[in-house]
């Protein structure tokens, strides 16, 4: 996995992390790293039960059921994102999310109302690696 992986996301989304456990931070986090700045639109993201495992540090033989419980409180989590005219947008952070059972991984979609804040960053966005060193970006 890759431990150096760089984060990068609108100022509008800094705040949404703070009503998170730490545990749907890192998944998130690790999630919007996947992104490359060449993408045009949201790819399906998947993460396995070893990254899963590695990335939370979970050990033992429940993390199949703890995967499957978290992608459902996964999808029940809201962003809410403040524009600088007073507008307000609340939106999940995920279209959805599906449990392969053959492969053991847990697949996800960012909700497309997102693009602009995780996908077409020009200006206004932070970048941080899995250190959390932070550097904005007016």
């Amino acid at each position: 996995m890759n431990t150096k992986a760089l984060i990068v996301k609108s100022n509008n989304l800094v705040e949404a992390f703070s009503d998170m456990t730490t545990n749907e931070a890192k998944i998130i986090a690790f999630l919007i790293s996947k992104i490359r700045k060449e993408d045009n639109d949201f790819n399906i993201q998947g993460i396995t039960v070893k990254e899963f495992n590695e990335l939370l540090n979970i050990k033992g033989t429940k993390t199949y059921s703890y995967m499957k419980v978290f992608a459902k409180e996964l999808l029940k989590k809201t962003v809410e994102v403040l524009f600088d005219n007073g507008d307000i947008l609340n939106v999940n952070w995920f279209q959805y999310s599906k449990y392969i059972n053959a492969t053991s991984t847990l697949e996800l979609c960012f909700n497309s109302y997102l693009k602009e804040h995780l996908l077409i960053l020009k200006n206004n966005y932070t970048k941080y690696n899995n250190t959390f060193s932070i550097i904005f970006h007016n």
